[in-house]
C-alpha cells in the first residue's frame, strides 16, 4: 500500500505542477520520511495525518490514502486510480531494481489483460511472471531506465486471458522505495491499433 501511495503522491504532484512524472525538479524522498509515511498508511484513519513541503506547496496524507495538494482534496477512494489512468494507461506496475514487482494498480475490469492473477504477480520477478520472450525484451529497458533515468518504451505482446494482445509499456524511474531504486511502467493496451497497422501493412504489401 505505501508503494500506491508513493507512486501516487508522484503523479499527483506532476499534475499538480503541470509535468510529466519524470519531470519533477525534486526528489520526493528529500522532503518525506517514509517511516512516517507507512505508519500513517498502516494507521487507516482518516485523523492520521502525515503533512510535509515541497518547493511550491504543502503536501498532506492522511491514513485513508487520500492526497490533499495546496487544500485540493484528492480522494484515493473516490478516484483509486488517479491520474496514472487518465491519459495513457490501462495498467501500472511497480518495478524494483531486482525486478520484483511491488504493486499493480488496474482500471476496473483490466484483470483480463494480466499474465496472470495480481496475488501472484506481486512478490514475484519478472522472468517467473512473464514467458521469456516477453521477460527478455522488457529487462533490459528497465534495466536502460534505472541506470539512466530517462523514460523508456517497449511494445510486446502476450496471450492473456482477454486473448492474444498487443501493448505498450512506458517506463519511468519514480523515488526509491525503501532503499531500492523502482521503476513504474504504465502499459496501454494496443490491440485495435496494431491489428488495424498489420491489415493495413498486409494489403498493401508493406
Amino acid at each position: 500500500m505505501t508503494q500506491y501511495i508513493v507512486a501516487k503522491l508522484v503523479s499527483r504532484l506532476a499534475t499538480h505542477e503541470g509535468v510529466k512524472l519524470d519531470e519533477l525538479e525534486y526528489n520526493l524522498s528529500d522532503h518525506i520520511d517514509p517511516h512516517a509515511l507507512e505508519a500513517v498508511v498502516s494507521n487507516g484513519s482518516e485523523s492520521c495525518k502525515l503533512t510535509f513541503q515541497v518547493p511550491g506547496c504543502e503536501v498532506t496524507v492522511n491514513g485513508l490514502g487520500q492526497i490533499t495538494i495546496d487544500d485540493q482534496q484528492l480522494s484515493n477512494q473516490n478516484n483509486p486510480s488517479g491520474s496514472l489512468f487518465s491519459d495513457f494507461a490501462d495498467m501500472v506496475f511497480l518495478i524494483d531494481e531486482n525486478r520484483i514487482y511491488k504493486d499493480i494498480l488496474m482500471k476496473p475490469g483490466n484483470s483480463v489483460l494480466l499474465y496472470e492473477k495480481p496475488d501472484k504477480i506481486i512478490g514475484s520477478s519478472i522472468s517467473k511472471i512473464l514467458p521469456p520472450e516477453v521477460a527478455t525484451q522488457v529487462e533490459p529497458i528497465i534495466t536502460s531506465c534505472l541506470e539512466n533515468g530517462k523514460e523508456q518504451s517497449v511494445r510486446f505482446e502476450l496471450k492473456v486471458p482477454a486473448g492474444t494482445r498487443y501493448f505498450d509499456a512506458r517506463i519511468l524511474p519514480v523515488e526509491s522505495i525503501h532503499g531500492q531504486r523502482t521503476v513504474l511502467v504504465a502499459v496501454t493496451d494496443i490491440t485495435d491499433g496494431q491489428l488495424a497497422q498489420n491489415l493495413h501493412t498486409q494489403v498493401n504489401g508493406r
